[in-house]
């Protein structure tokens, strides 16, 4: 394999790159042109002695590693792209220098069984800065690894049956899988980007990500094409631009807000929070950093799983169901207001914020018999109050402590059912129901 350096020796380093203009093509860093061009088994430098002019290609190009280190010209796609070939630690490193305009894109089209393949650079050049920089990457092929620490437009798998590990790459475009790929585990977020209204588009088909998402776009917008799956020890952050789960299901560790202007549009699916605390912060943590945040829960269900203690912090909004799915206590945060509040889990603790007002439609809370459900406030001997404004609310098989039942519906937590009024409540009817009779110790009569 030889070394073939683009050189500014020749016309300050502008030129045609095709498969057979020598031209600009040396053996040496700065020498002089005429040596053969790169080919699949050639190594092709753009580097700080190839000149600040312009390299325009003429045809679709293949080299086994492109490396742009130090590279101050432009690369110019014009309509045809690259293809990298090599199956080395580094096959692709941009620099952060260079100027790329154009089509934009970059195969990589080796298949690779073992090892790592690494892709590297940030490209923050460019007078439309790095999102107008950044090229589509494409892996082709391999059952290896890949390794992306890249800032990139469009980051697509298409038959890639490997491993991919997160070393904080930049995606300002889409990101797609392939159903046959695996994430490798780690802390390093994949950054998603974009600062354009343009909706970019999040495909997994059917992979667990094992790693951070991290939106955070000004003026940005993504779109998941399908259910996301995140491990239950990892999170996604929203700082910037307009998340929309499209009406997918989502299973993340946790979620949280934070400085920035953004928009969460949950949609109608199931997000199943399946951690207690992520990267030290609540599960749900939608009230970590509240300014700029807007939240359309739509008709979603938020089903809290952890077996583990874990806080919903709501930060005052708007939601669908709130369920408490997991043995571990849920305690709520914040004067939210829910479609419903629901449980799946017995026994179970539901610890709701005291001198605080939670507002609902509908409380499905139902233990079984051994199995109770606890209502309670965060502050023993002060009430946390619960409002619905109609109806009749039935819970069963509760123990119910420090709880402030208002508002226009009725709330029944009948002794029969198996509730336990636990002390310093008010608003309840703790009953006992015989037949069309209810009984109550307090009153000491008969209502029909």
């Amino acid at each position: 394999m030889a070394n073939r350096f683009w050189t500014g020796a020749v016309n300050g380093g502008t030129g045609t790159w095709d498969t057979s203009d020598t031209t600009n093509w040396s053996a040496t860093s700065g020498g002089v042109g005429g040596a053969s061009v790169p080919t699949t088994g050639d190594t092709a430098f753009f580097d700080a002695n190839s000149g600040a002019g312009t390299c325009t290609l003429g045809s679709d190009v293949t080299v086994p590693i492109l490396n742009l280190t130090g590279y101050t010209g432009t690369l110019a796609f014009s309509t045809f792209k690259i293809g990298v070939t090599g199956t080395a630690t580094t096959v692709l490193n941009l620099g952060t220098t260079a100027a790329l305009t154009g089509l934009r894109r970059i195969d990589i089209t080796a298949n690779a069984t073992t090892g790592t393949r690494t892709l590297i650079g940030v490209l923050t050049s460019s007078s439309g800065g790095p999102e107008a920089n950044a090229p589509d990457i494409f892996v082709l092929a391999g059952t290896d690894t890949i390794s992306a620490g890249i800032r990139c437009r469009d980051l697509n798998f298409a038959g890639f049956s490997g491993a991919f590990t997160s070393t904080f790459p930049f995606v300002h475009g889409d990101l797609t899988l392939s159903s046959t790929m695996t994430t490798n585990s780690g802390t390093s977020s994949i950054l998603f980007s974009s600062t354009s209204a343009t909706t970019r588009n999040i495909t997994s088909n059917g992979v667990t990500f094992n790693f951070p998402f991290s939106f955070n776009g000004v003026g940005g917008s993504w779109a998941l094409q399908d259910d996301l799956t995140i491990s239950t020890t990892r999170h996604i952050e929203l700082a910037n631009g307009t998340l929309d789960a499209n009406n997918r299901n989502v299973t993340v560790g946790g979620f949280y807000s934070w400085n920035g202007t953004k928009t969460l549009n949950m949609g109608s699916g199931v997000w199943t929070i399946t951690g207690a605390v992520v990267a030290g912060l609540p599960a749900w943590g939608a009230g970590v950093r509240t300014t700029g945040f807007t939240l359309n829960a739509g008709t979603s269900t938020i089903n809290m799983t952890s077996a583990s203690a874990k806080t919903f912090s709501g930060g005052d909004y708007i939601y669908g169901t709130l369920n408490q799915g997991g043995a571990g206590a849920l305690t709520i945060t914040g004067a939210n207001t829910f479609a419903s509040i629901t449980n799946t889990a017995q026994p179970a603790t539901i610890t709701f914020p005291a001198s605080t007002t939670t507002t609902v439609s509908a409380l499905g809370v139902v233990g079984t018999s051994g199995n109770q459900i606890t209502l309670n406030s965060s502050t023993a001997g002060t009430r946390a109050t619960l409002l619905d404004a109609s109806g009749v609310v039935s819970v069963s098989f509760c123990t119910i402590k420090d709880i402030n039942a208002t508002g226009g519906a009725t709330w029944n937590a009948f002794t029969t059912s198996g509730n336990i009024d636990a002390g310093n409540n008010l608003g309840w009817d703790f009953l006992v129901q015989l037949g069309r009779y209810m009984y109550t110790r307090r009153k000491n009569k008969v209502i029909f």
